[in-house]
């Protein structure tokens, strides 16, 4: 294994959509090199290199992925095996994990840039980033996409409004958001979702008085999922519901609570939907004040309680282990994840620290988390760091 324990230098480019013609993905053995000329340290997840039958046998039970500064995990998890994020590195940069030459590999390099989502495949990646920064036609910001190691600018908004994408497991549908009227049906100027296909052409997903906000899809793009306070008449009442629109084409309503659900994420197969709420959803709907973790079977059409605790749940993600489907969440700084069809549920083997997202992604025996813990042994640290926990070789701890 070898440990990539700084980032490269970072010249500002004159014009930030010819970055990806300086990223090491063609020229590994320049990028080795490079990465050993900073002090930002950071350790790739290079050894993640073996085929993708072993990947959770040849894999160490803990992966340190950022070893300094302070890191959130990006909203919408990976179904693949290439982690994307966000890192402060002359201004916020982002960085695509390359396994098969063992480095992290810079896609950014200038502007201002947020909210990373990659595709399965890892091929495809959309962020998006200031454009007052980058000499970009529009104002604000705009979603970027990258393919094929060329960079593009997705939506031409002349709002500059456009933020939060997310992919497709396929990488052929992003969806994002945005107070523009991009295809001619938010004359209003409120914040809806939108979808851009593979060809460009972008279509309004959301509707209505109210206000909508963090999408997701599914694999194919055909389900979408993301939380909006309009109603089915258009009417905005101030409080997030889960909104779904399936294969079948007609939105649905998932929650009717009378305090807001949010940030939902959804299943490669478009079955389960996790998100969170304060609302009391499977009794009397009333606001709790406290925010719960929740799970809507698409199949079964039923919506089940994951967490009751008292100091709250939040950050739910779901994807599929051996067997079961699993929900990863937070609570009190701690991180858990739930096995939906075995019913049970479990506690990372995180000693100590501050972890605010346990994150299902990367494949079946994964998650990723975002902690003060030292998982390498020690002090915890100032800030959050990234790790990769394999749950083929840590026991987790079993709870009533």
């Amino acid at each position: 294994m070898q440990r990539c324990t700084n980032f490269p230098s970072v010249a500002p480019l004159e014009i930030f959509l010819t970055a990806a013609e300086t990223l090491p993905y063609r020229r590994p053995a320049i990028a080795r090199e490079t990465l050993t000329k900073t002090g930002f340290a950071l350790l790739a997840l290079g050894l993640l290199a073996p085929p993708a039958l072993a990947f959770h046998r040849t894999t160490p039970p803990i992966v340190a992925v950022t070893s300094s500064g302070d890191t959130l995990l990006p909203r919408v998890p990976t179904e693949g095996r290439q982690v994307v994020v966000a890192l402060d590195v002359s201004g916020r940069q982002i960085f695509r994990q390359h396994r098969k030459h063992d480095f992290l590999e810079q896609i950014t390099t200038s502007g201002d840039n947020a909210n990373p989502t990659i595709s399965r495949s890892s091929r495809v990646i959309a962020w998006d980033s200031d454009c007052s920064q980058l000499g970009c036609p529009e104002p604000g910001r705009q979603i970027f996409m990258w393919t094929a190691g060329t960079a593009f600018q997705a939506t031409h908004d002349p709002t500059g409004s456009s933020v939060n994408p997310a992919l497709s497991g396929r990488g052929t549908r992003l969806a994002f958001e945005s107070r523009g009227d991009l295809a001619g049906a938010n004359p209003t100027g409120t914040t809806q979702i939108f979808l851009r296909a593979s060809d460009g052409v972008v279509s309004q997903a959301s509707r209505g008085a109210g206000t909508s906000h963090d999408a997701a899809l599914d694999r194919t793009g055909v389900g979408v999922v993301f939380d909006s306070t309009s109603d089915l008449s258009g009417r905005d009442t101030g409080i997030s519901q889960i909104w779904f629109l399936s294969a079948i084409g007609f939105p649905q309503i998932l929650t009717y609570g009378q305090g807001p659900s949010r940030r939902p994420a959804i299943s490669s197969d478009g079955r389960v939907i996790a998100f969170e709420s304060t609302a009391d959803l499977t009794g009397n709907l009333q606001d709790t004040g406290v925010s719960q973790i929740f799970l809507y079977d698409a199949d079964k059409g039923s919506l089940i309680s994951v967490t009751d605790d008292p100091a709250g749940c939040s950050g739910a993600s779901v994807g599929a282990v051996p067997r079961d489907i699993s929900v990863g969440y937070a609570c009190h700084g701690q991180g858990f994840f739930y096995h939906y069809l075995a019913g049970r549920h479990f506690q990372l083997p995180i000693d100590g620290g501050d972890t605010p997202q346990a994150v299902v992604e990367l494949g079946g025996w994964f998650m990723v988390v975002s902690t003060t813990a030292n998982m390498l042994g020690g002090d915890p640290t100032p800030g959050h760091q990234l790790y990769l926990l394999n749950l083929f070789k840590l026991a987790a701890t079993p709870l009533d």
